[in-house]
């Protein structure tokens, strides 16, 4: 039996209230899962880290039953229309749904699985579902949605109300520790490296916060200060949104402590799962969910940095606030980069243990009539 479907068992099968948790999980033999994307990497990213988990824990090869398509919502000014008719369980309403969609899928086999992130999936997820009576996990807000329109819903945030919300510790990912471990391990081989590397993942103006010159300067005086603090260099990698300008500061003000980076200008050719394995800690600015779980994922010690004009929304600031209450981040503006001071060798923790409490609960609820 799969390795890591043994280990899951295990560690449910020792902890209390749990011993009923093998037994369900021998029971699920999914034909077929079926991944919803709108096309945006932060959405169809989360759903893919479920479906990693999943068949992880399953013992069930991703190849062999995943199926990912991209819908289009051709009318977003009807979603209210959409959502109404859900709500109210009108028999039209599948049909009514598929119009507005490109690309849904006509029909779905017996023992499918249908799985999506993002409001724009929303609809397809449960139309399909309702059409064809399989089982459909969505993870995000809910957005006036009822929640029996899905089996569960996932979210970081509890959703009130809703008996199937699954409120998880952190948004899955497709990091795998092992994975990243492997592959770090590698990159650590093949340069030879002589000293401790940390990692920086570098997102941009978006979800309330907004960067200017002064701020990726200031990011670099901290990269430059903890390097010859702590004598370690920075592993960097650049999204889209990070732009130009923070690109020609960092490369010009951090040359010196900048081992390595994955620039979106163009530059680097190395895989993030290597950095992520290679280094020991890694820093995020704080203005990317996606981003931040894939850190806490990675199950390094993780420091998100924030720059002046920092206005997250609520649910986003007490995602964030969970996420260190939890220890898996240390928050932290970037003026006060530079003065941080924390214990090099501090015990990474394991998401492993929070992926298989999420694991559990999908198993529940995909096992309830």
């Amino acid at each position: 039996m799969h390795e890591h479907f043994n280990k899951l068992c295990y560690y449910h099968c020792t902890t209390a209230g749990c011993r009923n948790v093998w037994v369900m999980l021998k029971q699920m033999n999914f034909k077929k899962i079926l991944i919803l994307s709108d096309g945006v990497p932060g959405h169809v990213n989360q759903a893919r880290g479920l479906v990693s988990w999943l068949c992880d824990s399953y013992g069930l090869k991703q190849s062999d039953v995943v199926t990912e398509m991209t819908l289009v919502l051709k009318h977003k000014p009807l979603r209210a229309v959409y959502r109404a008719c859900l709500n109210a369980k009108l028999g039209f309403a599948s049909t009514l749904i598929r119009s507005g969609y490109q690309n849904i899928p006509p029909e779905l086999e017996q023992g499918t699985l249908i799985i999506s992130c993002g409001g724009n999936t929303s609809f397809a997820n449960a139309a399909l579902a309702q059409d064809s009576g399989q089982p459909n996990i969505f993870i995000g807000s809910l957005r006036g949605l009822r929640s029996d329109c899905f089996k569960a819903v996932m979210s970081i945030e509890p959703i009130a109300g809703a008996d199937n919300n699954i409120v998880m510790d952190f948004a899955p990912s497709y990091i795998d520790v092992n994975e990243i471990e492997v592959a770090g391990e590698r990159f650590a081989e093949s340069h030879q490296l002589q000293q401790p590397l940390w990692c920086l993942l570098i997102g941009g103006n978006g979800a309330g916060y907004e960067f200017d010159e002064q701020d990726w300067q200031v990011l670099a005086h901290g990269m430059n200060e903890l390097a010859r603090r702590y004598s370690v260099r920075w592993l960097v990698s650049t999204s889209r949104r990070s732009g130009e300008i923070a690109e020609r500061v960092l490369q010009v003000q951090a040359a010196d402590v900048i081992y390595e980076g994955i620039w979106f200008s163009g530059q680097g050719n190395q895989s993030l799962k290597s950095y992520l394995g290679a280094a020991s800690r890694i820093f995020c600015t704080e203005d990317s969910m996606t981003m931040l779980s894939e850190s806490i994922n990675a199950g390094k010690p993780v420091v998100s940095v924030r720059p002046r004009k920092s206005h997250p929304n609520q649910r986003f600031l007490d995602a964030l606030l969970r996420f260190e209450m939890n220890g898996y981040l240390q928050r932290c503006a970037l003026s006060e980069m530079d003065r941080l001071s924390f214990d090099v060798e501090a015990v990474q923790h394991h998401p492993q243990a929070s992926k298989a409490k999420v694991i559990e609960q999908v198993t529940r609820l995909l096992n309830t009539a």
